[in-house]
């Protein structure tokens, strides 16, 4: 016998008491495995045998009711290969045949003394011995045909519930096995919870699963065993171990066999094996269970890892095809082995059709020398980046940026390309414009630069490099020499207010020293450089205007000397004008020459008035005041002889102006007025958006003469000095004003003074 530890439950059936218990003595004694019941009658054994397990059983051949042929008969319709031995005092051939031929193992007649048990031992012990050598031959092929079948379906499993529940059908449905049962373990909770079953019910399962026996982790001590040694733990006689018993439909049950789930180290669960009589597993059928358990452990671990690829190429098809970039991938031989959603769009070609086309194909002819040559050199450099236009499928060429890079020997052994394309149609509008801006900025006759934050040179355009005698390349990045002149000029850090946001610009004028260039005269502007909402330096633009304000004073001057000249004249000749005027009244001279000639004097008066009112009022507005237009026009029209001439006022504005040259300005526009309209002449005076008019309803104007009325020679009054007009049209000039001579709404002139700051 292999294994003299091991149990060998019998049972002797005789209808003779004394002698049953006697060969059951004397068996056990003969060899200390057996362990042997009794039956006094056959009807007794059928029912022993239907019940309960036994190893072999020893049977009388004449009993009353039920002889020992019908016990065996009986017996062998249910356990065809039980070791059944017919052990009778009464021995002929017919019965040793009938025995035989009812399927009996041995036949051996009771011969008295103690000898006859030495015998029936040791034929009762070979009889169990082969039957259990049988039982392990059949149950290692059950075993097989069980991992056959359960990497059959390991092969077909898509998910890990799918292989849990085959698993567990499969077991069921083997000779031997009771159930099956997996098991997934929470090791953060320390619990069990069952996941799939066959062949139980759930209510045993969780009973079973609580009952702990006192272990501190509150499992039975096989699912203990099993998890914290990571080998098969196995409970070989149910009822009688540590392990509880079961009940329902699970009361056949009478060993277990716990298998963890292992690999690498993870542990899947563990999975149940529960077994219809005691001593079901042995080391041999342990060892199966467990690599079976190494099979299905490594089977998840294979969904687990392709369910992993598979959400991680989702995430990545998901990622490619949410950018706005193209994606490809080129193979050795050209084509195209992947790209994303952004291709097809872009592209306008269908799947199938990007599947067959080569990568040049998807660039026009003329650029498909220049893309060759960008994959020869990714190949060759490992990356490459260069532009070309994308060939559309409706022949819409986009310009693209493309960057590729060697993928290296993924693709069937050869290189393949990897690369992402991205449109830059707006980035070579935004570069052309940029072009056509620095162009425009560079063509400027004034400086124009950008000062980062510490007044240096940033940016600068070609006037202002000419400016200081330069290159822009070697004054980008040098200190501004106008900022501190400015800030010396103006007080306080007006360039630190610009770079602070506390200031939104800062001009003027100034006259300093500059290298190169000596004395210079220039206006400048600066103003805050904002990128994104953020304050990103000063913009600075600044004009010469030395020559200007040279000959804005020399002009001064020849005005200053214009005036003293005329005041001079005007002196002189009034004098002279006087003493001849005081002569003719003198000379009482009273014929037809006296009247010419007192005509002639007043002429030569108002002549002597505009020309130098003219020198006076032509000089530029420094200094404003606010002035109120109904005032100041009513105080004109009262310095002005109007015997019956009328106005209305409508103006109610107040402007910005020289209250002097105003009021001579409306009283030379009334004079005029006057002068060409007659005495009963009416004027009118009122608002404009920008200024105001004065309009008359006199003759008006001769449509010729609208663009001549302010020059100095033209006059249609016959006594008119023709310098009335030119006076107001200096004075609005000397505001910044426009004035303008058109036909009023009575048809007679209308002035428009316009350009006006209000105030």
């Amino acid at each position: 016998m292999t294994d003299h530890q091991e149990t060998i439950r019998g049972l002797h059936v005789d209808d003779d008491p004394e002698f049953t218990d006697l060969t059951a003595t004397m068996l056990e004694e003969s060899y200390e495995q057996f362990q042997v019941e009794t039956a006094t009658s056959g009807r007794e054994g059928i029912d022993r045998v239907s019940s309960e397990t036994f190893d072999f059983v020893v049977s009388d051949y004449e009993m009353p009711g039920v002889d020992g042929i019908e016990f065996l008969k009986t017996v062998r319709e249910s356990h065809p290969d039980l070791p059944f031995i017919l052990f009778t005092g009464k021995g002929s051939e017919s019965v040793a045949s009938d025995a035989i031929a009812a399927g009996a193992t041995d036949y051996l007649q009771k011969t008295g003394g103690v000898e006859q048990y030495d015998l029936l031992a040791n034929r009762v012990a070979n009889a169990v011995e082969q039957y259990r050598e049988k039982q392990r031959r059949e149950r290692l092929e059950g075993i097989r045909t069980i991992v056959n079948q359960v990497n059959q379906a390991l092969v077909r499993a898509s998910t890990r519930d799918w292989i849990e529940t085959q698993v567990c059908e499969i077991l069921a449905a083997a000779d031997g096995y009771q159930a099956g049962l997996v098991v997934r373990v929470d090791a953060a909770s320390n619990t069990v919870s069952p996941q799939s079953w066959a062949g139980i019910d759930e209510q045993p399962i969780r009973e079973w699963l609580a009952a702990s026996d006192g272990m501190q982790s509150g499992h039975p001590p096989a699912i203990e065993q099993a998890i914290h040694e990571r080998d098969v733990a196995v409970v070989q006689d149910v009822g009688t171990e540590s392990d509880g018993s079961f009940h329902g439909n699970a009361d056949d049950i009478r060993s277990i066999a716990v298998v963890p789930l292992v690999f690498e180290p993870e542990l899947y669960g563990l999975l149940v094996v529960f077994g219809t009589r005691p001593q079901a597993f042995d080391e041999t059928e342990q060892s199966f269970l467990a690599e079976l358990g190494d099979d299905i452990a490594h089977a998840m671990h294979a969904i687990d890892v392709r369910h992993e690829l598979e959400r991680e190429r989702k995430f990545i098809d998901q990622a490619l095809d949410a950018i706005e970039d193209i994606f490809y991938v080129i193979g050795p031989d050209g084509t195209l082995r992947r790209w994303n959603q952004q291709f097809r769009e872009v592209t306008g070609y269908s799947d199938e059709e990007i599947a067959g086309m080569s990568a040049v194909e998807f660039f026009p002819e003329d650029e498909r020398h220049k893309v060759d040559g960008a994959i020869e050199c990714t190949l060759s450099q490992g990356r490459q980046m260069t532009e070309a236009d994308l060939l559309t499928a409706e022949g819409t060429r986009i310009p693209y940026e493309f960057v590729a890079v060697k993928l290296g020997d993924a693709l069937e052994g050869d290189p393949g390309i990897v690369g992402i394309g991205r449109d830059v149609t707006d980035r070579q509008e935004r570069e052309r414009t940029l072009r056509r801006y620095k162009q425009m900025v560079n063509a400027m006759q004034e400086s124009a630069c950008i000062y980062d934050e510490d007044a240096r040179f940033e940016v600068v355009n070609e006037y202002l490099a000419e400016f200081y005698g330069t290159t822009r390349e070697d004054l980008e990045g040098s200190p501004s020499t106008l900022i501190p002149q400015i800030r010396d000029q103006l007080g306080g850090t007006p360039f630190q207010d610009l770079i602070d946001g506390t200031r939104e610009e800062v001009r003027g004028e100034l006259e300093g020293e500059f290298p190169g260039q000596g004395r210079e005269v220039l206006d400048y502007r600066l103003t805050p450089l904002v990128v994104d909402g953020e304050i990103d330096g000063v913009v600075g633009v600044t004009r010469e205007v030395t020559e200007r304000r040279d000959r804005e004073r020399e002009l001064a001057r020849q005005n200053d000397r214009l005036e003293s000249v005329a005041n001079i004249a005007s002196h002189d000749l009034r004098n002279q004008l006087s003493v001849a005027r005081s002569r003719l009244e003198l000379a009482a001279i009273d014929d037809e020459h006296a009247d010419p000639i007192r005509r002639a004097h007043d002429r030569m008066e108002s002549l002597l008035a505009d020309l130098l009112a003219l020198a006076r009022r032509g000089k530029r507005v420094e200094d404003t005041e606010h002035v109120g237009l109904e005032p100041i026009i009513r105080e004109s029209w009262d310095h002005v002889e109007t015997p019956t001439a009328t106005i209305t006022v409508t103006a109610t504005g107040t402007l910005e102006a020289d209250p002097d040259r105003l009021r001579r300005l409306l009283e030379a526009l009334f004079e005029n007025s006057i002068e060409h309209g007659g005495e009963s002449v009416t004027v009118t005076a009122g608002d404009l958006e920008d200024g105001f008019f004065i309009a008359d309803d006199g003759p008006g104007i001769p449509e010729d003469g609208h663009e001549r009325v302010f020059d100095p020679s033209y006059s249609t009054a016959e006594n008119s000095t023709g310098l009335g007009l030119t006076i107001v049209q200096a004075i609005a000039d000397a505001h910044g004003w426009t004035v303008e001579a058109t036909e009023s709404a009575d048809g007679g002139a209308r002035f428009e003074i316009t350009n006006v700051e209000s105030s």
